[in-house]
């Protein structure tokens, strides 16, 4: 892609465990992510990630510009605000910074778009405004309030990574009811896959969740990390299909819930967000 794009600008923002079925282990999915490099210009522009041990460790003749928490960023966040449907933060010690999105890692993407908007001479005051009118896509972090739940929709897909990220959103939330996570299989993860899922569950009990629903062929791991991290297993619910989950989850569910939904693209996590839609949304 590289070879046929001819990018000037290129961005990474992490190397986290992904594709590891096919990419074996971080080792290869950073030489992977940094294959861009390879048909990129001196004159062109990298914008990486300075909190992340792998990409401080490129050696690049192309320019580059550091994003992060780290205080000798090129662009660096401080202040960080965790907000009930978004999420604010310091720039440079300068300027506020708002997003209408959950997570704090949304506040890394958001300074990786603001180094490139920089990159092309967009003022400071566009791109805050650009950022705080931000609406995340369909089915990633997306926020849906049907009567008296909530949900998460981060149904697009899943790596252990962004299912951290996720579980830790929805830990920071201030809620009245009980936080609930369904997790469908994350796919492509070869012989870890098992640890991973494992963890998934670890998070979720560590993280105080009051409910899981775990779906497809790696539910039990789920369930062992969680009850490993001391959550009783009437808490924990297997279901081996996503159309099982789906029949479950219509009993399961109280008003007052918050209820995160994830899970890797085939496992079409999406119809139980619509179930809940239908039972729980008034007219």
């Amino acid at each position: 892609l590289s070879e046929i794009a001819g990018p000037t600008i290129a961005i990474i923002t992490n190397i986290g465990p992904t594709h590891l079925e096919y990419l074996e282990d971080l080792d290869t999915v950073f030489k992977a992510k940094i294959e861009i490099l390879e048909h990129m210009d001196q004159g062109a522009r990298l914008i990486l990630n300075a909190d992340d041990e792998y990409l401080r460790k490129i050696k690049a003749s192309q320019k580059v510009t550091w994003f992060g928490f780290d205080k000798e960023a090129d662009f660096r966040a401080d202040k960080i605000n965790l907000e009930p449907d978004g999420i604010s933060f310091r720039l440079n010690g300068k300027w506020d910074i708002s997003l209408g999105v959950l997570g704090r890692h949304n506040v890394y993407n958001a300074l990786a778009a603001i180094a490139c908007a920089w990159d092309f001479g967009i003022s400071i005051d566009d791109i805050k405004d650009a950022l705080k009118e931000f609406k995340v896509p369909n089915m990633r972090m997306e926020v849906k309030r049907f009567g008296d739940i909530k949900i998460i929709n981060d149904t697009y897909n899943a790596n252990p990574q962004s299912m951290k990220q996720a579980i830790e959103a929805l830990r920071d939330m201030v809620t009245d009811g009980r936080k609930i996570l369904i997790a469908g299989d994350m796919l492509e993860l070869g012989t870890f896959s098992g640890r991973f899922h494992h963890l998934v569950g670890k998070q979720a009990a560590e993280s105080g969740f009051d409910l899981i629903v775990a779906v497809g062929k790696l539910a039990e791991y789920i369930s062992a990390g969680a009850q490993e991290a001391g959550m009783s297993e009437r808490k924990i619910k297997l279901c081996a299909v996503t159309k099982e989950a789906r029949e479950k989850v219509a009993t399961l569910i109280k008003k007052g819930d918050t209820i995160l939904v994830k899970g890797s693209r085939a496992m079409r996590m999406e119809d139980i967000v619509g179930d809940l839609e239908a039972q729980f949304k008034t007219t």
